[in-house]
């Protein structure tokens, strides 16, 4: 196969991946974008939460784990994009491994000698990076979101003890 018909496959199979994603992702019900509600919400200090009544709270709790479920689903999109690349990339460079420096070379550096000298493996080096960058700039959201929806039900049980 010639680099070109690789890129071509490489490309192929990618927006076949992402389709078969996005087609699970319909059929579980995992719809929508995040809410543009959520910053505010994030940014509620304990006098806001004080005067929030209680359906306001129900409503930024489902709010922040509506998100926080849509970024994990971002999140795992992401690493199996990671883990789909980096695959096809050790695919790729096993068979050409020995072709790159000498027996005292490392695996890890072969691999990247193969890589800067395959233009289909850098694109999935690219895919890599990027998803990875992704996955780094997300990972910490869905634990906060779901920090301050807890925090919105316990308040949601103080108010609800105050009625009574």
């Amino acid at each position: 196969m010639n680099g070109e018909t690789e890129l071509k496959t490489i490309k192929d199979r990618k927006a076949h991946i992402k389709k078969t994603l996005n087609d699970m992702k319909t059929n579980w019900g995992i719809v929508g974008r995040p809410n543009i509600e959520v910053q505010h919400i994030l940014s509620l200090e304990r006098d806001d939460l004080k005067r929030m009544t209680l359906s306001e709270c129900c409503e930024n709790a489902f709010i922040l784990e509506s998100t926080s479920f849509y970024i994990q689903e971002q999140i795992n999109l992401y690493t199996a994009y990671v883990h789909w690349a980096t695959s096809n990339i050790d695919a790729m460079c096993c068979k050409h491994l020995e072709q790159y420096g000498n027996q005292f070379t490392q695996g890890i550096v072969k691999r990247n000698m193969f890589i800067r000298d395959n233009a289909p493996a850098q694109e999935l080096q690219k895919i890599v990076i990027e998803s990875q960058q992704r996955i780094d700039a997300l990972s910490y959201l869905p634990t906060r979101m779901n920090a301050m929806s807890r925090t919105l039900k316990y308040f949601i049980n103080m108010k609800q003890g105050e009625q009574t």
